[in-house]
């Protein structure tokens, strides 16, 4: 694999192919995380079980995982003006530890207090199968909030692969689980298997910490100066998430109002969202991070079609392709063709919600580089206050699960216009130019056309023997053919680096 960390900045590498490295360890983690719930989805399908599993699921997961991942980027900036990293370290492991084990313990103990109150309009079935999930579940902050620590220290060290080994092995510990788990006892050693799989990678993360970074593992708390400073560093941005996470909950709360299921497609649906934000764009927004070095770069543009160059395919295919994605993903075992359409019909409105989270990767990095933490504080709040407020009125209008998507998009409009005038605008930074956009629209529309277009000879070509790949492959194989094409007609010249960094990095 080319080392991304020795190519020069000027270089064909510098931005896309170090992202490219990053991405591709982030998809391994996110093809063993989908795995992972298309096990789980064809072990319960969609209704009242997979609704008190997730629902279980969600609080411990969103906070250790997703808001804790905050530390990834902000130890990151911490770690740099240390003279003694590996004192650093310690010490940043002994604080989150302190921090999330006594609320992983509350959470635990008090399942039966707040899990109903996360779905309040859950049937009693979901409710009473949910709460003794949730007392085990409550663990995962714990580990995921102490494996994201681990991830950050290493990606510091400049050790990217270790932090995937750790969660691939941890999620395939889940799978195995949850397929050796009887009928009858299934869904309480599904729960079982989530914490044990969190824990695994958690206790990886530690456990080769000495050999690989020579860093002991002794605790060590900080001086109080150094408390504050660690604190203020880390602060907002899990303010941040923790807004983010309280807009997961409210939107767990108006999924409980639509009919058994809707919580589990909701959580697939959004599941897909956070994977290309954690897996697919986050790469962008770390190598945003490291090369922008405290400072707002004036040469963004070309950054920025790069992202928007990957966006728009997936969301094409979300768009143009749902039933055949979602059948070829989930259909099978208790996931029947039910499920696939009413799956389907939520995926296909959170399309434009993919262009939206990649419009916002680069100005989040700047945000981050530039450690404007407020101002990243302010976009999460304004993002989630839209996403609720039209979820909510969705809903009430009678849109049912594609309120979700809809929401989502809109929520993502929201936060890159405010990261625009907040950041870019006053730097005299722009993004993106009127001509880029109608290119980049173009080739979008192109990007669907072809989708469409190959999907219909597919259809017409196999007649009543139609299979969902055979769509999904022909639909995909269009999309990228008339994008490539029609990027090159118009002069985007990105789309060869986006090309020549999938043909350079193996």
């Amino acid at each position: 694999m080319a080392d991304p960390s020795h190519v020069e900045e000027g270089g064909s590498l510098s931005f896309l192919g170090r992202s490219a490295v990053l991405n591709l360890l982030f998809g391994t983690e996110a093809v063993v995380s989908f795995l992972l719930d298309v096990v789980i989805a064809a072990a319960f399908g969609l209704g009242a079980q997979s609704d008190a599993l997730y629902a279980a699921y969600a609080l411990p997961q969103k906070v250790g995982r997703g808001m804790f991942q905050s530390l990834t980027n902000s130890f990151m900036g911490l770690f740099a003006g240390e003279a003694d990293r590996r004192t650093a370290y310690r010490e940043a492991m002994t604080v989150i530890a302190a921090l999330a084990v006594p609320i992983s313990v509350i959470l635990s103990l008090t399942s039966a207090w707040w899990l109903p109150v996360t779905i309040p309009g859950a049937s009693a079935e979901t409710r009473l199968a949910a709460v003794p999930l949730a007392t085990i579940l409550a663990w995962l902050l714990a580990f995921l909030a102490l494996a994201e620590t681990f991830r950050a220290i290493y990606y510091h060290e400049g050790v990217v692969w270790l932090p995937t080994v750790a969660r691939v092995a941890g999620a395939v510990l889940s799978i195995v689980v949850v397929l050796a788990s009887p009928p009858g006892n299934r869904l309480a050693l599904s729960a079982w298997g989530l914490a044990l799989g969190a824990a695994l990678e958690a206790a990886l993360g530690l456990a080769l910490m000495p050999a690989v970074l020579k860093v002991r593992c002794a605790p060590a708390w900080p001086a109080s100066a150094r408390l504050r400073a660690m604190l203020a560093m880390v602060g907002v941005p899990l303010a941040g998430q923790g807004v983010n996470v309280a807009a997961t909950l409210g939107e767990q709360m108006l999924a409980s109002l639509l009919p058994p299921g809707s919580i589990t497609a909701a959580n697939y649906a959004r599941r897909i969202i956070n994977t290309l934000e954690r897996f697919v764009f986050r790469g962008f927004l770390i190598t945003t991070i490291r090369r922008s070095a405290g400072q707002i770069r004036t040469d963004v543009r070309s950054e920025f079609r790069q992202v928007m160059l990957v966006a728009i395919p997936v969301a094409v295919i979300m768009l143009a392709l749902p039933v055949p994605l979602t059948a070829v993903i989930f259909g099978r075992g208790q996931f029947g063709a039910g499920n696939v359409q009413t799956l389907a019909l939520a995926l296909q409105t959170f399309a434009p919600a993919v262009l939206g989270e990649a419009a916002t990767r680069i100005p989040s990095g700047l945000a981050y580089a530039a450690r404007r933490l407020r101002v990243l504080f302010m976009s999460a709040v304004l993002s989630s206050a839209t996403l609720l407020a039209c979820e909510a009125a969705l809903i009430w209008a009678g849109l049912g699960l594609r309120a979700l998507g809809l929401a989502t998009a809109l929520a993502s409009a929201v936060s890159f216009t405010w990261l625009y005038f907040a950041m870019l605008r006053p730097a005299r930074v722009q993004i993106v130019d009127r001509r880029g956009a109608w290119r980049l629209a173009l080739v979008a529309a192109s990007a669907w056309l072809g989708a469409v277009a190959l999907q219909a000879l597919v259809r017409a070509a196999l007649g009543g023997r139609v299979l969902n790949i055979a769509l999904l492959a022909g639909g995909t194989l269009g999309c990228g053919v008339f994008l490539v094409a029609t990027a090159y007609a118009v002069g985007l010249r990105e789309v060869r680096k986006v090309v020549g960094a999938l043909r350079g990095v193996r």
